[in-house]
């Protein structure tokens, strides 16, 4: 590796005041584009509507501002349904405030807007964790010289790596509460430790007053990621107090870092976040050590208070979290499209952990096993800026450290689920960023390439399977959500495993249009979603008995043309049906073939056949003598 011949605080010097130098083209911001655009497309599902009505889980900050103006910390029951934990009959949840703060003025001024800033929200945190690498890759040119095209190209790959390829891409796809608090969480733990880079290697009041701005704003957005950017203050702290001369080296911090004001600022920001998130706690709960008292949930419940010991979080949680979020093999391929999934959900894998607070486990994977090149440079990198010997590596120590500290209490806590490895995404970055830098530097001019590579692999391999855990999460386990968007993605999954490219091909240029049975013009049969099947968000039509049943429909069809009409059904006995098209009778019975059973499990499509139809209006009609099969989903093809 080339070392740099200038001492450490030449360098600090030297990047206060760069030469100029001539200016290459810079693939940053057509990646801040390109990864906007596609996360757009995906916070608003296709859409393009950034400012729809509140759905599940959607309006808890705006609630929570509105409470902060009135002087209160509880809000209405509809904000926060089973999530809330009740004090003297008020409810409140155990999200921090951070997103809320920024609720408040807008809201002030667009009353209109209430519970409609969420998708907003999510796309700014995804820009805000850009901005902040954008930021890095310029400090580390200007600190360690390192310059040329690999040095561009791998810098705009790690950026899509670390938008795109990780878990930010996969809590994009829901605008719910949990993903928001993780979101800010995750791109302001980021953003204060590239503010720490940027005051160790230029000291100024600047830069330390944004890094504990982005800790505490951190720490009241989601206490894990937070309390590691407070660790690596505290880290700051101590050097700054801490009169040896190695120490202070030890930590990186440059002999004009050291005065009363900066730890008046740090101390400051540490005390104030601690006795902030005290004093909430004992507002909400009366309690002031705790983030989530699930004693006093709505309705508490025995075995759950058992199975975590009156407290979810432990570090008796470190070996079950380590062996769930650090396997390699925590990850599922299968034939079906997309090829890649979760983890099932297993309770029963805290059996061999009795020690454990073991809360609840929903769909996972490991680290290791959905960010493979991105945790191989983050390590690289950790350990490098320990062990090497060079001095100007130092100063990386602390925000490393922070950073590691804010993934790594994920494994502290009892409740199992992927959206939480995102806590590890700044580490990650920061890690990552400092690697390909060092490679850069490397007299070996063959590994550059090589890494790159490498990071282009492990970028497309990340963008593959969030974007696959993503979608699958939206269609099939988020409740509520589309019925329509549900079944087209399983059609388009069928349509795939069928014909592989050929078969997207086809799907994609074919009209088609979905109709949920229930949504009828008008019928005599039942519809609900209260029998045949649990989900709430998808409704049924069926007729059990005599006398005669009908469902009627009204469509409209883009051009003349031949169309497929097909009906996801389940039948577990013979149950024909006719169907009229605009006043004619099919000749023949349809849906009269047995499913294997009433429920979503044994649906089927059915086809009616291909009609010859015009343009415009139509109507179709479902009789039967009296039983209705169980029908979901009407399909209109256009076949040409």
């Amino acid at each position: 590796m080339r070392e740099n011949l200038l001492p450490a605080d030449t360098v600090r010097a030297k990047a206060k005041d760069p030469s100029p130098t001539r200016r290459s083209f810079n693939w940053d911001w057509l990646i801040v584009l390109f990864a906007m655009v596609v996360l757009c497309h995906v916070a608003t599902d296709g859409t393009w509507d950034f400012f729809p009505p509140a759905g599940n889980m959607e309006k808890f900050f705006d609630a929570q501002a509105q409470s902060l103006l009135e002087g209160r910390i509880d809000v209405p029951p509809d904000a926060i349904r089973d999530e809330a934990f009740v004090k003297d009959g008020k409810q409140s949840g155990y999200f921090g405030p951070t997103p809320a703060l920024a609720r408040i003025p807008l809201n002030l001024l667009m009353p209109w807007m209430y519970g409609r800033w969420n998708r907003l929200s999510m796309l700014l945190g995804s820009l805000a964790i850009m901005l902040s690498l954008i930021l890095l890759f310029g400090r580390l040119e200007r600190y360690l010289g390192v310059r040329g095209s690999i040095w561009r190209a791998l810098r705009a790959t790690l950026l899509l790596g670390v938008v795109l390829g990780s878990t930010n891409l996969f809590i994009s796809t829901e605008a719910q509460v949990y993903q928001e608090s993780i979101m800010w969480a995750t791109a302001l733990t980021l953003a204060h430790a590239v503010f720490l880079i940027c005051y160790l290697m230029t000291p100024s009041g600047k830069w330390l007053g944004l890094a504990c701005a982005a800790a505490f704003f951190a720490f009241l957005a989601k206490i894990s990621s937070g309390a590691g950017a407070l660790f690596s203050l505290l880290l700051l702290d101590l050097a700054l107090i801490i009169p040896a001369v190695r120490f202070r080296e030890y930590w990186g911090l440059p002999p004009d870092a050291r005065g009363r004001r900066a730890i008046l600022m740090v101390t400051g920001t540490l005390v104030a976040s601690a006795a902030l998130w005290a004093g909430l706690n004992y507002w909400k709960y009366g309690i002031v050590f705790t983030s989530q008292p699930i004693h006093m949930t709505l309705s508490p419940d025995p075995v759950r208070l058992r199975r975590t010991k009156g407290n979810p979080a432990s570090l008796t949680n470190i070996p079950l979290n380590l062996s769930l979020y650090g396997s390699p093999g925590n990850i599922r391929f299968g034939q079906r499209f997309p090829w890649i999934f979760l983890m099932p959900p297993d309770p029963g894998v805290a059996k061999a952990f009795p020690y454990a607070h073991f809360d609840n486990i929903e769909r996972y994977a490991s680290l290791p096993a959905t960010h493979p090149v991105l945790l191989l440079a983050a390590l690289f990198a950790t350990v490098l800026c320990f062990v090497a010997p060079t001095p100007r590596l130092k100063l990386f120590r602390a925000p490393l450290c922070g950073t590691l500290a804010a993934g790594f209490l994920i494994l502290t806590w009892g409740y199992i689920s992927y959206r939480y490895l995102d806590d590890a995404l700044p580490w990650l970055a920061v890690g990552a960023a400092i690697a390909i830098a060092q490679v850069c530097l490397l007299d070996r001019k063959w590994v550059a390439p090589a890494v790159l590579a490498v990071l282009s692999m492990g970028t497309i391999y990340g963008i593959w399977a969030n974007a696959s855990f993503g979608i699958l999460n939206k269609r099939y386990y988020v409740i509520p959500n589309s019925d329509i968007k549900r079944v087209a993605f399983s059609d388009f999954s069928d349509a795939v495993d069928r014909a592989g490219l050929r078969g997207a091909l086809d799907y994609a240029t074919q009209w088609r249009m979905y109709v949920p049975a229930a949504e009828m013009l008008q019928g005599s049969v039942s519809a609900g979603n209260v029998i045949y099947t649990p989900r709430p968000d998808v409704s049924l039509i069926w007729k059990d008995g005599p006398p005669a049943a009908i469902a009627q429909y009204r469509v409209t069809l883009p051009r003349d043309g031949v169309y497929e009409i097909a009906f996801l059904y389940a039948s577990g006995e013979p149950r024909p049906v006719r169907m009229i098209v605009n006043g004619m009778a099919l000749p023949h019975p349809i849906l009269g073939e047995p499913t294997g059973g009433w429920y979503l499990a044994q649906e089927r499509w059915g086809t009616a056949g291909l009609l010859r139809m015009q343009a415009g209006t139509q109507e179709l009609t479902l009789t039967s003598e009296g039983k209705f099969p169980v029908i979901r989903m009407i399909r209109i093809v256009n076949k040409g």
